[in-house]
């Protein structure tokens, strides 16, 4: 009762890297800044210099390369919900 939810992050996998670039892509071109993820934990500078088997996370690489991260902050108003969603329909076909 005291606390909100934090929802900060909306993303979708995408079937590939190419499939994800090309998402970027069309979104960027309607002004609209979709991003991939951060880069896999094992091929971090730290995990690398803490962990002896850096190559132990097998699906690490394979959702950071997929993962698309879609716009997603307090002020994004539904008809521009929307139209992302309407976007992403029409980049899909």
């Amino acid at each position: 009762k005291y606390a909100t939810k934090n929802g900060h992050l909306f993303y979708l996998i995408c079937k590939s890297i190419e499939e994800r670039d090309y998402f970027i892509k069309k979104l960027r071109e309607e002004e609209i800044s979709a991003v991939f993820h951060y880069i896999s934990l094992n091929k971090s500078t730290f995990y690398k210099k803490t962990n002896s088997t850096p190559d132990n996370l097998i699906y690490s690489d394979n959702f950071s390369d997929k993962l698309l991260r879609l716009p997603l902050f307090y002020e994004l108003e539904h008809k521009e919900q929307d139209r992302i969603i309407a976007l992403l329909n029409m980049a899909k076909t």
